[in-house]
Formats: C-alpha cells, sequence, structure tokens
C-alpha cells in the first residue's frame, strides 16, 4: 500500500465519510504560523444545528472573488434572526471587509495534516511552468 492510501484509511476511520465533505490545500500564507503552504485540511460539513463558534477555522466562498477561503471566525452576530461571521486571517491585522452569512460557510476545519500536500504543491508549479514555457514558444510560432 502506498502512503497516499494508508492516509485515506486513516482519515475515513476518524472521520466518517458522511461528514468529511473536502480536502483542501493551503496555498496562501494568510492563515500562518498556524495553516502553512502545503497544510492538507480536512474540512466537515456543518448542519444547521452546529454553527462555527468564535476560534473555529472555517472554509466560505468570497462572493466578489469567486473563490474558497480558510480563515478564523473572530466574532458572530445575530441580525433579523440570522447569524453573521466576522473573520479574518491569523496573519492579517485587519477583519475581513464583508460579515459572512450563514450561506456562505462551507464547512470547518477539523483536522491538519502538516506539509503533506507539498508533493501536490511541487507538481502544479513543475507544471504550471511547463505550460507557460509551451504557450511562450506557441506565442513565438504566431506569424
Amino acid at each position: 500500500m502506498t502512503i497516499v492510501t494508508l492516509l485515506a484509511l486513516w482519515l475515513l476511520m476518524i472521520f466518517p465519510i458522511s461528514r468529511v465533505i473536502s480536502l483542501l490545500v493551503v496555498m496562501t500564507d494568510s492563515m500562518q504560523p498556524t495553516l502553512k503552504h502545503g497544510d492538507l485540511l480536512v474540512v466537515s460539513k456543518l448542519d444547521k444545528t452546529s454553527w462555527p463558534n468564535v476560534g473555529d477555522i472555517i472554509v466560505f466562498k468570497h462572493r466578489q472573488l469567486d473563490v474558497l477561503v480558510v480563515h478564523r471566525v473572530i466574532g458572530i452576530k445575530e441580525i433579523q434572526g440570522s447569524l453573521r461571521f466576522y473573520t479574518k486571517g491569523d496573519s492579517s491585522p485587519r477583519i475581513d471587509g464583508n460579515l459572512l452569512t450563514q450561506d456562505q460557510i462551507i464547512g470547518r476545519i477539523r483536522c491538519v495534516l502538516p506539509k503533506i500536500a507539498y508533493p501536490y504543491l511541487w507538481f502544479k508549479a513543475a507544471n504550471s511552468a511547463v505550460m507557460n514555457r509551451h504557450s511562450h514558444k506557441m506565442k513565438e510560432n504566431v506569424f
């Protein structure tokens, strides 16, 4: 068995498959020192009875950029019977610009596997470099 297979089996034993919705790779430094570039995150879904608490690290969909963001909940406010969440990256001195609504939250970080995703990042960077090199050659050959 490969290391990846053993890791997958271990994760399934610890986190029931019905609760795990995603594995994410940390690709930025916004959550340092807690999360580092190359860490693998196990994300569990939330149900309507277990919204995040202050201090939880969550995954949410950024409305303007249409990307997933991993930040910490630093405050919760109830507005017209609905919860809103203040978030920020651990390495940032500023709170994120907009309050999150409940429907933006994808899940909560349940487990961090430090540096396990480095091979993925290396492959992705190497693949990107090859693609950039080929696209550059294609541009040179256009008449």
